[in-house]
Formats: C-alpha cells, sequence, structure tokens
C-alpha cells in the first residue's frame, strides 16, 4: 500500500486553464499569519512544502495562462470517418507542446493510434496497428 492509497481528490478542477490557481487556492501560504493563510484543506502542510509547491504552481503558468486541459468524446459519425479531429482553439498547438491519451472505459488505449496535426490548432486521431476508433473513446490533450 502506498502513500497516496486511498487519498480521495479535494478539489473540483474546470480544464479550463484555471486549474493551478483553484489548486494552489488549497495549499496555505506561508507568507501571510496562518488566520489568513487560506488553503484550508491542505493546512498540514510543512511550510516549506507549502512554500515549494506553490512556486512550481506559478512555474505552470505563462503569460496568465496555466496548462491547457481539453477533451473530446468519439462519436459514431468519426468512427465511420475513421478519424477525429479536434479543434483546440488553441493556434499555437502542435504535437511537439502537447500530451495525447485516449481512453476507452476508464483504460489508456493510447498505444499504436496515429496522431497528427493537419492544421495548426486541430489534432488528428485515426486507428493504428492495435488501436481502432471506437464511440465514446475520450481523446484527452494536455498543451503548454
Amino acid at each position: 500500500m502506498g502513500a497516496t492509497t486511498g487519498l480521495a481528490v479535494i478539489g473540483t478542477y474546470p480544464h479550463d486553464g484555471t486549474d493551478v490557481a483553484v489548486l494552489k487556492a488549497l495549499i496555505p501560504n506561508p507568507d501571510v499569519a496562518p488566520s489568513q493563510a487560506g488553503g484550508g484543506m491542505l493546512d498540514e502542510m510543512s511550510p516549506g512544502a507549502a512554500a515549494q509547491l506553490r512556486v512550481e504552481l506559478d512555474a505552470m503558468v505563462v503569460d496568465g495562462a496555466a496548462f491547457r486541459v481539453g477533451s473530446h468524446i468519439v462519436t459514431a459519425a468519426e468512427v465511420t470517418a475513421t478519424q477525429a479531429d479536434i479543434v483546440t482553439g488553441l493556434a499555437n498547438i502542435t504535437l511537439a507542446n502537447c500530451v495525447i491519451a485516449i481512453e476507452r472505459a476508464g483504460v489508456n488505449v493510447t498505444r499504436d493510434s496515429v496522431i497528427s496535426e493537419p492544421v495548426a490548432g486541430t489534432i488528428r486521431v485515426k486507428a493504428g496497428v492495435n488501436y481502432v476508433l471506437t464511440a465514446d473513446d475520450v481523446i484527452r490533450y494536455y498543451a503548454e
């Protein structure tokens, strides 16, 4: 049994670029008086650990925007077309600055999928050697 076994997520993260701020609000700020530190949910962290985590979270934010997380659920029409094109709304997203994960019923099935970038801001997912595009697969992307 590991240290994280049985721990539940305590925050609700909107996956819209504000995730870092939501998480940071749960962490006490060692630079202010304890009654004003906030972060009641994680208030038993050591001041050093809290300070380091806050610094790391700040490093994830560039020009006021955190990394982006998005998802897409594969439709029957996309299965018929044998590809899913996901318009991310991020004009500068490339395969070099994002990570793609495909889940089916909670299991990662990304292996052997064919992922490309047909135009700026669009991710294309197609079947590969062992991956078959299936309705209700969830395609997630994590981008800078």
